[in-house]
């Protein structure tokens, strides 16, 4: 990190900066081609807001650095996965089920009955959080990766927004909405 933006020692940013987490991020996957800049708009936006207007807590600080450093991530691998795999964008999505509402009207809940037909398939939590390598049809519950995340959402109940599980419940293998994939571009 440059000398501007100065690292408590707890290792949360004093001040969000965009060249400081965009390293940060290559340093901790080892690879350096986030792919195409559109991006970049949507981080200095999210990077003003939290700046300016978020009024965060420590807790606060931390829980955002960490979600820009989870899409950072995602971003720079599933380049790499696109790069050594390009035959993945030639899959084809056959006949997609789009659910759009205003928040609180009960698109979780038309989201998870849908989920309920075994011939659907759904955006897990774990996928949409942890992108890369993508997840395989045989593993797709035994993948590591759903216990890792089942762990990590353990830990986040109660810690910072108590209550909310009981508005919109969470878990490793459940439904996903979109929130999730759009920050990815940081356009959520």
């Amino acid at each position: 990190m440059n000398s501007n933006s100065a690292e408590p020692a707890s290792g949360i940013m004093a001040k969000f900066e965009e060249d400081a987490l965009l390293k940060q991020a290559m340093q901790s996957t080892g690879l350096s081609d986030f792919g195409d800049e559109v991006f970049r708009e949507g981080l200095r936006v999210l990077i003003e807001a939290l700046e300016g207007e978020a009024g965060l807590n420590d807790f606060g600080r931390a829980f955002a650095q960490a979600e820009i450093m989870k899409h950072l991530e995602n971003r720079l691998r599933v380049t790499e996965d696109l790069k050594r795999h390009p035959e993945i964008l030639d899959v084809e999505v056959a006949t997609p089920l789009i659910i759009v509402s205003l928040p609180r009207t009960g698109t979780t809940l038309l989201h998870n009955l849908l989920a309920q037909d075994p011939d659907t398939r759904y955006a897990a939590t774990w996928e949409c959080n942890l992108l890369s390598p993508p997840p395989e049809t045989a593993t797709w519950e035994s993948d590591p990766r759903v216990e890792h995340f089942a762990r990590a959402i353990e830990a986040a109940h109660g810690s910072g927004a108590p209550g909310f599980e009981d508005l919109h419940p969470m878990g490793s293998t459940l439904p996903e909405e979109c929130v999730v994939l759009l920050g990815f571009d940081f356009t959520s």
